[in-house]
């Protein structure tokens, strides 16, 4: 799950990690009355207006201001007005702007590759993780955690000498680290990303931005987040969810419903590739059962714009005659009135399309070419 920026700082300092003042208008129609009295009591006269998609990308797509006190209503209403990757935000937050001497790069991820924790320092902050790795991949310096739960101090100082980082810097760096690394941990984080890590002209060090994702498996650790996976969802996703199955909502009129991620990833591009527009993403799982598909067909037919259905079913540990028993019964019970095309292949899968065909359902092993 990724956290929103205001998210990822509010943890951040629970760790004891500097963050920015800042207050969040949580809606386009806010009452701007606290706003300005935090603005004051705070003595803050410039300040940065930064859209809360839950994506973090945004500074390319317009999703920053610069704003004073003076001009915060006019910049705010063209900050709302504003799509960050096709993504609705409804949050803004609004962050004391900082006098900034340097910015730094740091974070605490997971390392596929090496399987374990790595810390990722660069003294090019500011820019994405990526555009450095392309462009200056000798300014990222990496720590590898090699022993569970063990802080690598020693390494982490070697790491930061090397990249000649001044040395009245160094013991702040560390001690930031030390705490982004104890909330990575403890909180189960598959990243956990400063960007920039800004060190003001006094020499006070800031988190100006927060990236943080939470492994989803570790939810049950951490009852505080509640209901916010699902925060994003759809009424239709959020009901799926509840079912066990997979479902996305899309903006097309083609329903479909497969097993296996692969399989409806592949349905979806040989649709499109067939001019079609598909309406959702619908995976039943790899043993799906009758009920199941009974219980996908009610979601994806309850989307107002689907005008057709395509069932596509692989039949490894799933029988695909159950499948064909589970669709004939939801149809006893009720109507379909789209054009349903299925296609089973695997086991039992000549016994579903005798059913299916006996039903008037056109039923395929393959798909034409």
């Amino acid at each position: 799950m990724n956290l929103k920026e205001f998210e990822g700082e509010a943890l951040f300092e629970q760790y004891g990690i500097h963050v920015p003042k800042s207050f969040l208008i949580d809606g386009k129609n806010s009452d701007l009355r606290k706003l300005e009295a935090f603005l004051k009591a705070n003595k803050i006269k410039d300040l940065v207006l930064k859209a809360q998609p839950e994506s973090g990308k945004r500074g390319k797509s317009g999703g920053i201001f610069m704003a004073t006190r003076s001009d915060l209503k006019k910049k705010l209403s063209m900050l709302w007005g504003n799509n960050i990757y096709g993504e609705k935000f409804k949050e803004v937050l609004a962050a004391e702007k900082i006098d900034v001497k340097k910015e730094y790069y740091l974070s605490a991820a997971i390392d596929r590759f090496k399987r374990c924790p790595v810390l990722v320092f660069s003294k090019m902050g500011g820019m994405d993780i990526e555009e450095i790795q392309k462009k200056e991949p000798k300014n990222i310096f990496k720590v590898f955690v090699k022993k569970t739960g063990e802080f690598p101090e020693k390494e982490l100082f070697k790491m930061l000498a090397k990249a000649k980082c001044p040395k009245k810097e160094i013991a702040a760096i560390k001690d930031i680290a030390g705490k982004l690394y104890s909330m990575f941990t403890s909180e189960d984080c598959i990243l956990a990303e400063i960007n920039p890590l800004i060190v003001a002209k006094d020499g006070e060090f800031f988190a100006a931005d927060a990236k943080v994702v939470i492994d989803d498996e570790s939810f049950f650790r951490h009852g505080k987040w509640g209901e916010m996976p699902l925060r994003n969802y759809s009424g239709l996703e959020k009901e799926a969810h509840n079912f066990g199955l997979a479902y996305v909502e899309l903006n097309g009129d083609l329903a479909i419903i497969g097993n296996g991620a692969g399989l409806v990833m592949s349905t979806l591009d040989m649709a499109a590739a067939r001019g079609e527009k598909p309406a959702n993403f619908c995976d039943v799982g790899g043993g799906a059962s009758a009920l199941m598909m009974e219980e996908a067909l009610d979601i994806v037919l309850q989307k107002k714009s689907v005008r057709k259905l395509l069932i596509n079913i692989f039949g490894g540990i799933t029988r695909c005659d159950e499948i064909a028993e589970g669709l004939i019964d939801y149809l006893k019970r009720k109507k379909i009135n789209v054009p349903i095309v299925v296609r089973l292949t695997g086991t039992n899968d000549t016994e579903a399309i005798n059913i299916l065909k006996g039903a008037g359902i056109k039923a395929l092993k393959s798909f034409p070419l």
